[in-house]
């Protein structure tokens, strides 16, 4: 069964949170789209995270040469 074709769903709107609508319903939806909303957050925290340790990683070296201490 090809529940996109059988409901006229466009191919390039067939996406996760369809197939969690065709296995578990309406709450398989809700799950699967919050599932994905947290992976995509806790990503950007996680950059957030990492370019801010690489902004302090330079500021302490910019200090270094400021000072001719390096």
């Amino acid at each position: 069964m090809d529940y996109g074709k059988e409901h006229r769903i466009p191919r390039i709107a067939q996406d996760w949170p369809l197939i969690g609508r065709v296995a578990f319903g309406q709450v398989g939806q809700t799950i699967v789209t919050a599932s994905l909303t947290l992976e995509i957050w806790f990503v950007l925290i996680s950059y957030l995270v990492l370019v801010g340790a690489g902004v302090q990683s330079l500021g302490v070296v910019l200090v270094l040469v400021l000072y001719g201490w390096c």
